[in-house]
């Protein structure tokens, strides 16, 4: 006898729903709204529920957006938050808000965060955003004073939804100016799914101190020291990936069939032609 099952109720299929959206891969959260929103089938409570999650989501995954009339892309992140849905952009000193579910700006106006390191803020960004047009194409950057220091993202995209992959690597630095400890997050997911669903997610954190604090020249001190990390951080993952496939993909793949012979596929051939000729 067939075990029977109680369907969800709304609030069990809401709650399923949240936490799907924090699980979205890069540049598919549209498409996890839009099958969650059939599978709900009430947009009207699904709405004011998994605004919470959008909001979780943009600011964990550095979401960029793009202000009215700035030529340059803003992250969304907790490190330039000025209160729920009100963000900051240091390099064009504007505050705004933004919706999360229309992922519109509804507001804008100018805005001064921290004046008294703006000049090295200023100094660290001019070294990230070359570190990142060299080694990111199309990859955005920025860097947000913090109370102990600064904070310093790079995102690097590769979306191309029309051939069924989607990735993006995540570079989060916090340094600490007093200390001169650095530390940080270096986050990569990759999701494939043509006729299947293959996803990497890798992630590894970092702690370092910096020697040379005191340069004039702190600002290329910080970002050569990240430059160093991350390359250091893909070539462990390529190196790890590369002994996977010698090793324990191999494993799974049987070098003879259970006759413990190899096919004759030329043989098997002759077989098929002959059974065709004689129908």
């Amino acid at each position: 006898m067939s075990e029977e099952y109680e369907p969800l109720s709304v609030d069990e299929r809401l709650k399923l729903a949240a936490d799907l959206l924090l699980e979205a891969p890069p540049g598919e959260i549209d498409d996890v709204i839009a099958d969650i929103s059939n599978l709900v089938d009430n947009d009207e409570l699904l709405e004011p529920k998994i605004m919470e999650s959008l909001r979780v989501y943009n600011s964990q995954n550095f979401i960029e957006i793009e202000l009215p009339d700035i030529e340059h892309k803003v992250l969304i992140t907790s490190f330039n938050q000025l209160e729920t849905d009100v963000f900051y952009d240091p390099r064009s000193k504007n505050k705004f808000k933004y919706n999360c579910i229309s992922q519109k700006i509804e507001e804008m106006e100018a805005f001064e965060a921290d004046e008294e390191n703006e000049p090295l803020r200023l100094s660290i960004q001019a070294a990230l955003d070359a570190h990142t047009a060299k080694h990111y194409p199309e990859g955005v950057c920025s860097v947000f004073a913090t109370e102990t220091g600064f904070a310093m993202i790079v995102i690097g995209s590769k979306l191309n939804k029309k051939n069924f992959w989607n990735g993006r690597l995540k570079s989060c630095w916090v340094y600490n100016s007093s200390s001169g400890e650095l530390v940080g997050n270096i986050h990569s997911r990759v999701h494939y799914y043509e006729d299947g669903n293959v996803q990497l997610n890798s992630s590894r954190e970092y702690k370092e101190t910096l020697e040379g604090r005191d340069s004039a020249d702190i600002a290329s001190v910080v970002v050569s020291k990240i430059g160093r990390i991350e390359q250091e951080y893909q070539s462990a993952l390529n190196e790890g990936y590369s002994h996977l496939n010698n090793t324990a993909f191999k494993g799974l793949r049987r070098t003879l069939p259970v006759t413990r012979s190899k096919i004759d596929w030329n043989q098997i051939m002759s077989y098929k032609l002959g059974s065709e000729i004689h129908k």
